[in-house]
């Protein structure tokens, strides 16, 4: 038994030096996540057509800055190609900055004035062998990558609209540079911006931890609880010790240092020895963090020390005329335990009948998010610049529309999807709310295979890119109006599509998609079709049910379907596929095709979806982590209870339990007091946890159903492994 209390003691321990180095690791990733607010003031560069010029924009930024003395951050957070979390910082210097106050290299340099200006270097926790890196931070703990670049590289990833942050210092302030900076907006772009315009900042999520903390520190607490059971148990074990220590005279403050006083101090200065050579052997490790893992062992055992005084009491009980004959007061330990374990049991079923409703919302929610995760694989392109097609766009031709046109093929193929979701947006709902046709959605195969779509009979749909009917994916439900869907979308495609790319394209429309045969597939009722859009449908996660669904090939398409670069950022309909989530270099590989169909002045940038979803995805993991690691400690700590109570219920008649076995009589015969114990106890769990509950629930009657089967087997195990331990014992007199 002492030797189980040391273990308990050194993993409470354990838990007190990740705690302590979590929380060092978290608060540097906070410093991390918190700096541009520390040292800058937030503002807004707002989603107007005539800000989306990155190199515009930067010369604008940087003009400004440079007139007002001031130094521009902007933060970003990223996903990597293992979804673990990238804290990026952009950041352009005109002069001395406070920013990197608080951050260490661990090699090389901080970037200069003149680095963020007009170079490419950067720094990074990440030693990448890249040239182009100069200097490398110092981490502590950290698993994500933390980069700082200079402020035009945002614009490889990030649109130019976004928060900002502007550090001032001098004869200027902030209020000035942005005064400034919107006079040289409207001055370079003859627009009406006021500088209010650009103070409403968007929300930033600075809390990016890795690990909580509080998960951590509620297992050391239960750990301490089970401790104290523990000790109380090695207590009661050594009474004919305490009972001789008090025939010698000792007093009951001695025999408790003794027994108890030793134990912790011996177990402390080993617990602190060991830390302390963690902490200075740890990589990164710092004054602070030595100073708060010591701090915590300490108070680790001074709150156990504290507890362990209800140890004294029972030691003043023991009498010595009883203990020297090992005859051990057992009965007020077992209520006592019985009682804690009562209260366990009703606090686990109900914090795991609450912990299965939050697991079922969290898993609801993560279900209908899921389909987001797909965003960080794709990209758009924004803006779409008019280039040196300003002519002919002012004359009404449409040689941008075409050439944009040319490069779909190469899009499609590198796995882009197309999905026009434009119909079920809730402003164009409104706007047309007295629409009469049928409205759908339009998608490529890509999308099919990325979202699988199942027809009537439960088969997923594919489509070749051969296919030259016009495919219509119809729910069931609408078989009784096959003929009017025909009619319509007939009509549509010869008086709408066919016409928009004959009279303003000036394509000829051969006659197979002028007067197409459509081809209906009947698709399975009450699916969820998700719209890679977050303007459809928002409280309903962007899903849309049951809609009619065209399926575009490169064979049965017109211009009109197929031309959705549009410059609306995440609502484009064409989502293109990047190469190893780099926008970046998804471009290099686009550059020849660009060049090739005359686009590299329109498409310029490719950028990253919005990563909201993805942000909401990864907080749901974390809670169904922490939700199922605080069951399991749970269940642990319950196990020791009942091994407990069923070891001092069989001491207190261990005689007996022996003497009735060795006469063939059997298990649940022989343990039938305890057997019946067991279902008084729980009656009066089961009328509690009502009472607690305020009625049934499916979820608390799993709970409940769980415990009592995971007590009833540990009761029984552990009942016939004390058996056969202590058979021997009681048979050669032994108590």
């Amino acid at each position: 038994m002492r030797k189980i209390v040391i273990l308990f003691l050194v993993i409470s321990s354990l838990f007190s030096f990740l705690i302590s180095f979590r929380e060092n690791a978290n608060k540097q990733i906070e410093e991390f996540e918190q700096l541009d607010s520390f040292v800058g003031k937030p503002f807004t560069i707002p989603d107007d057509p005539l800000l989306n010029d990155p190199k515009e924009m930067i010369e604008l930024i940087m003009s400004s800055s440079k007139a007002y003395k001031a130094n521009i951050f902007r933060p970003a957070i990223n996903f990597s190609t293992n979804d673990k979390v990238e804290i990026s910082k952009y950041v352009l210097l005109t002069q001395q900055t406070d920013y990197f106050n608080g951050i260490e290299l661990s090699k090389g340099k901080f970037l200069s004035k003149l680095d963020t200006q007009s170079k490419n270097f950067y720094i990074s926790t990440r030693d990448s062998k890249d040239k182009n890196q100069i200097g490398q931070i110092e981490k502590f703990g950290i698993t994500s990558e933390i980069t700082i670049k200079p402020l035009k590289k945002s614009f490889d990833y990030l649109p130019v609209n976004g928060t900002y942050y502007a550090e001032t210092k001098g004869k200027y302030s902030f209020e000035d540079f942005l005064k400034g900076f919107v006079n040289d907006i409207n001055e370079k772009f003859d627009s009406s911006f006021k500088v209010n315009d650009f103070l409403q900042t968007r929300e930033v999520n600075d809390s990016y931890a890795e690990i909580s903390t509080s998960s951590l520190q509620q297992y050391n607490y239960l750990i301490l609880i089970v401790t104290l059971f523990l000790l109380i148990y090695y207590i009661v074990n050594e009474s004919k010790t305490i009972g001789v220590l008090k025939l010698h005279g000792y007093s009951n403050l001695r025999i408790w240092f003794q027994i108890v006083g030793k134990l912790l101090i011996f177990t402390f200065c080993f617990s602190l020895l060991l830390s302390i050579i963690c902490t200075i052997f740890l990589p990164g490790s710092t004054l602070s963090f030595f100073m708060n893992t010591v701090m915590k062992q300490i108070i680790n055992y001074l709150i156990i020390g504290s507890l362990s005084i209800l140890t004294y009491f029972y030691i003043r009980k023991v009498k010595v005329n009883l203990a020297i004959k090992n005859k051990k007061d057992t009965n007020s330990i077992f209520i006592f335990n019985s009682i804690l374990k009562i209260v366990c049991s009703i606090l686990i079923i109900v914090i795991g009948s609450s912990t299965l409703n939050q697991y079922g919302e969290v898993k609801k929610k993560q279900s209908h998010l899921e389909d987001w995760k797909v965003s960080k694989d794709y990209g758009v392109f924004n803006p779409l610049y008019i280039g040196h097609d300003i002519e002919d766009v002012n004359n009404g031709k449409p040689q941008l529309t075409n050439d944009i046109d040319n490069i779909y093929p190469v899009l499609n193929k590198m796995g882009a999807l197309l999905v026009d979701t434009r119909e079920y947006e809730e402003e164009f709902i409104r706007l047309n709310s007295r629409y009469k046709g049928i409205r759908s959605i339009i998608v490529n195969d890509n999308y099919l295979k990325q979202f699988p779509v199942y027809n009537s009979e439960k088969k997923t749909i594919s489509i070749n890119e051969r296919e030259k009917r016009l495919i219509l994916l119809v729910p069931e439900t609408y078989k009784q109006q096959r003929e009017k869907i025909i009619k319509f979308f007939k009509e549509d495609r010869n008086e709408s599509a066919a016409a928009y790319d004959e009279e303003f394209l000036g394509r000829h429309v051969p006659k197979y998609l002028k007067e197409p045969e459509i081809h209906i597939i009947w698709t399975a009722s009450g699916q969820k079709i998700f719209s890679f859009n977050p303007e459809v449908f928002k409280a309903e996660d962007n899903l849309i049910i049951d809609p009619i669904i065209q399926v575009v090939t490169e064979n049965n398409s017109l211009v009109g379907d197929r031309n959705t670069i549009l410059g609306n950022g995440s609502r484009d309909p064409l989502k293109i596929k990047l190469n190893d989530r780099d926008s970046k270099k998804t471009m290099n590989i686009l550059e020849p095709y660009l060049k090739k169909y005359h686009l590299d002045d329109n498409l310029k940038y490719l950028v990253s979806l919005n990563q909201y979803a993805l942000d909401e995805i990864k907080k749901l993991h974390s809670e169904i982590s922490s939700l199922l690691a605080l069951a399991a400690v749970l269940a642990i700590a319950l196990v020791l209870l009942i091994v407990q109570n069923s070891v001092i219920y069989f001491n207190k008649k261990q005689q007996k339990f022996v003497v009735y076995r060795l006469f063939g009589i059997g298990f649940f015969r022989t343990f039938k007091d305890y057997m019946t114990l067991f279902f008084i106890l729980w009656l009066i769990q089961f009328i509690s946890c009502i009472v607690v509950k305020r009625g049934i629930t499916l979820n608390l009657l799993i709970c409940i159903l769980f415990l009592l089967i995971l007590e009833s087997v540990t009761s029984i195990i552990a009942l016939i492994i004390i058996e056969r331990r202590n058979k021997i014992k009681v048979m050669k007199g032994g108590f």
